[in-house]
C-alpha cells in the first residue's frame, strides 16, 4: 500500500474503525481506503478515475467496495480531514452540495479534533438565503471521538460496509433514498421552472397559440440550461468568451436581462458544432420582441412558483454529470401517444450497462476505443454520452500503459478526444424537430 503521509488524527480514527486493516473476504490486493494526495502506485485504472472525481470534490480519502464483475471497484464514502479546523459550517455545506450534485457517493464523513460526523449525500442542502446554504438536515449523527467512537464502530466499520450490513442498520436504513437524489429533485425543479417559462411566453402576443408559445419556451429553456452548465464548468473561460464577443456582461442572467440572448446564441453557434445553439431568422425576430428579464428571474429562482427553488444555489452545475443534462431532454418530450413509451433511464443503470458492454481494465481487449456504437432507441442520448466518456477513458488508460503506468492517468488533448469520437449510429428521432 505504500507509506501513508496523512494527518495522524485521521489515521487514528480510520484504524479504530478497521478501515486500514485487511479484510480476508476481499479477494484482491487493493486497499479499501485510498488517500487522494498520497495513493499507492499501480492501482486499477478505475481507481484512478474515481480518485480524480474525489480530488475535485476535495476528499482526503475514499473507501472502495469491490465486486467480482466489470464494476470491479466502486467508491462508497468520502472522508474529509478537518482536524485543523480549516472547514467551517459553510464550507462543509458547500462540500456536501458538490458531492450531492456529483452523485459519486452516498455518504461523506467529516473528522475533526473532537468528533466524527456522517452526512447523507442523497439529501440536498437547504438554502437559508441567496448567500447561505446549510446541510444540518443531512446529518445522520455526530459522535464524540473520545466517548462515542466505540458506539459508532459497532455499525460503521469496513467489514459492515463490505457485507452491506451498514446500509441495513437501524442508524442508516432511513437514509440514502434515491427519491431525493439530484437526478430526481433537479428534474422536478426543472418541471416547475418549465411551467413558469410557459406562463411567461404565453403572455406574449407574438405567438399564434399556446402550443407554439410553449414549444418556443422549451427550446429557449433547454438552450439556457446548456449555457448555464457550460458557464459554471468554466466561469473564467465563459466570461472571457462574453467579452471577446462584445457581450459586455459576466453571466448568462446579466445577458438575458440586457436583451443580448440572440448575440450570445449566434456566438455559441459559431463556436460549437452540431447546431445546438442555432435559431433561425424567424425565431430571432420573435426574440427581439420579448422581454427576456423574466427568463433570468425564472432561472435565478425569483419568479412565480419557482421563487423558493434557488436552483443555482442548491445544486453545483460544475459537478453535475453531463449525463444528467441529457436526461433533461426527457422533460421536453411531449407526452402524447406517439412517444408514450419514452422512459427515464437512471444513471446507475446506464453505468452498469456501460461497464458490461465497454469494461475498463489494463487488458488490451478492454482498451479498444475505435469502436462502432449503436443506440437503436436513442432518446436523450444518455447511453451514447456515457459510452463516449468511456471510450475517452480507454484512450487515457492506453496512454497510461504506454507511459509506464505513472501515478495518474494522462490527460488527453482536444485533438486526441476528437480522434476518438465514435462512429455512432443513432436511430432517427424527432429530437431536433421537437427542440428547434
Amino acid at each position: 500500500m505504500g507509506k501513508i503521509q496523512e494527518n495522524d488524527a485521521l489515521i487514528s480514527v480510520l484504524k479504530k474503525l478497521d478501515f486500514l486493516s485487511t479484510d480476508i473476504a476481499i479477494e484482491n490486493n487493493f486497499p479499501e481506503i485510498i488517500f487522494t494526495s498520497n495513493h499507492p502506485s499501480n492501482l486499477h485504472p478505475k481507481h484512478y478515475i474515481a480518485l480524480e472525481f474525489a480530488e475535485n470534490l476535495e476528499a482526503d480519502a475514499v473507501y472502495f467496495k469491490y465486486y467480482d464483475d466489470n464494476r470491479f471497484c466502486v467508491p462508497q464514502i468520502y472522508f474529509y480531514d478537518n482536524s485543523t479546523g480549516i472547514y467551517d459550517q459553510n464550507k462543509i455545506a458547500e462540500i456536501h452540495r458538490n458531492v450531492y450534485s456529483s452523485s459519486q457517493v452516498a455518504l461523506i464523513c467529516i473528522i475533526d479534533k473532537k468528533s466524527i460526523s456522517l452526512f447523507d449525500t442523497r439529501i440536498p442542502v437547504k438554502v437559508v438565503d441567496e448567500n447561505q446554504i446549510t446541510n444540518k438536515q443531512c446529518l445522520i449523527k455526530e459522535y464524540d471521538l473520545v466517548e462515542e467512537l466505540n458506539i459508532l464502530s459497532k455499525y460503521f466499520n469496513a467489514k459492515k460496509l463490505n457485507s452491506g450490513d451498514f446500509w441495513e442498520s437501524d442508524e442508516a436504513s432511513g437514509h440514502f433514498k434515491n427519491s431525493k437524489s439530484v437526478y430526481e429533485l433537479l428534474v422536478e425543479a426543472l418541471s416547475v421552472i418549465r411551467k413558469d417559462f410557459h406562463k411567461v411566453f404565453q403572455t406574449f402576443d407574438v405567438f399564434s397559440d399556446v402550443k407554439s408559445a410553449n414549444n418556443f419556451a422549451d427550446e429557449i429553456l433547454f438552450k439556457c440550461i446548456l449555457m448555464k452548465y457550460l458557464e459554471e464548468n468554466g466561469l473564467a473561460f465563459a466570461q472571457q468568451f462574453y467579452q471577446v464577443n462584445n457581450l459586455q456582461k459576466n453571466s448568462l442572467n446579466e445577458i438575458l436581462n440586457a436583451g443580448n440572448l440572440i448575440q450570445l446564441l449566434e456566438a455559441l453557434d459559431k463556436h460549437f458544432n452540431g447546431n445546438v445553439f442555432f435559431i433561425d431568422d424567424n425565431k430571432k425576430d420573435i426574440l427581439k420582441k420579448l422581454d427576456l428579464s423574466a427568463l433570468a428571474s425564472c432561472l435565478d429562482g425569483k419568479y412565480g412558483s419557482n421563487s423558493s427553488l434557488y436552483i443555482w444555489e442548491m445544486y453545483s452545475f460544475k459537478h453535475i454529470p453531463i449525463e444528467l443534462i441529457s436526461n433533461f431532454y426527457e422533460e421536453f418530450i411531449p407526452k402524447d401517444k406517439e412517444n408514450s413509451g419514452t422512459v427515464y433511464t437512471p444513471s446507475h443503470l446506464v453505468n452498469l450497462l456501460i461497464d458490461e458492454c465497454l469494461p475498463l481494465s489494463d487488458k488490451p481487449e478492454h482498451l479498444n476505443y475505435n469502436v462502432r456504437l449503436a443506440d437503436v432507441s436513442c432518446g436523450s442520448g444518455i447511453f451514447i454520452t456515457t459510452a463516449f466518456k468511456r471510450l475517452v477513458q480507454r484512450l487515457r488508460i492506453e496512454k497510461w500503459i504506454t507511459q509506464g503506468k505513472p501515478n495518474e492517468l494522462p490527460k488527453p488533448t482536444l485533438d486526441e478526444v476528437k480522434a476518438v469520437y465514435p462512429r455512432i449510429f443513432l436511430e432517427l428521432t424527432k429530437m431536433t424537430q421537437q427542440l428547434n
